[in-house]
């Protein structure tokens, strides 16, 4: 549903279904009908190193984030309202006072396209929070790690290719060195297409 009451901390969410953000849109049927949803959830600090942290989004669809029910950021990609990517990271700066429950919400929409692929990332969003100074620092950190675990495969599926068909070449006898070297040059494509359909310019 879609209600602007729901960005009110007094509101009691305990009867909504408990679902994580990063479940696949497909997975979630409600969301996927309906094109857009709320989360809520309570968070609370033990102790407050420092009073400015950042949320970190990485998301698909465009979001309202509301702390205690005021707005504190709006994530929307620049092609949102056309045929553009609908991947954004981004942060958001926020305070916190004190060590009490506060209230985070988030108003979701996604754009429904006709097609989407079926290796779509469609996770609605993902965030962490901690200290401004870290938040991009972590962010930069695990995308560089992933992308790095994904090239490597992709490097190492590519020169099995290669190898299997130059061993195809010297010895066209045995076809089994010609398929072997098409499938790993398929899962090459694979790994790289994987990482290239999750990738977020910033």
């Amino acid at each position: 549903g879609d209600s602007l009451a729901w960005k009110n901390p007094a509101y009691d969410h305990q009867h909504w279904e408990r679902i994580n953000p990063v479940v696949n849109l497909d997975d979630n049927p409600t969301l996927w009908k309906s094109g857009r949803g709320w989360f809520r959830r309570f968070i609370r600090f033990r102790s407050l190193e420092d009073s400015t942290y950042a949320l970190t989004f990485k998301q698909f669809g465009a979001s309202e984030v509301y702390l205690d029910g005021k707005l504190i950021g709006t994530l929307r990609p620049a092609g949102f309202d056309s045929d553009g990517s609908q991947r954004i990271s981004a942060q958001i700066p926020i305070r916190i006072p004190d060590t009490s429950r506060h209230v985070l919400a988030v108003r979701y929409s996604f754009r429904r396209d006709p097609l989407i692929g079926l290796m779509v990332d469609k996770n609605p969003f993902n965030f962490t929070m901690a200290p401004v100074s870290q938040g991009l620092v972590d962010l930069i950190d695990r995308e560089s790690y992933n992308t790095g675990v994904a090239l490597l495969v992709t490097g190492i599926m590519g020169i099995l290719s290669l190898l299997h068909f130059l061993l195809y070449r010297a010895n066209p006898t045995p076809s089994v060195n010609r398929v072997l070297s098409l499938t790993m040059l398929a899962l090459a494509f694979t790994f790289l297409l994987d990482q290239l359909e999750t990738y977020v310019g910033t």
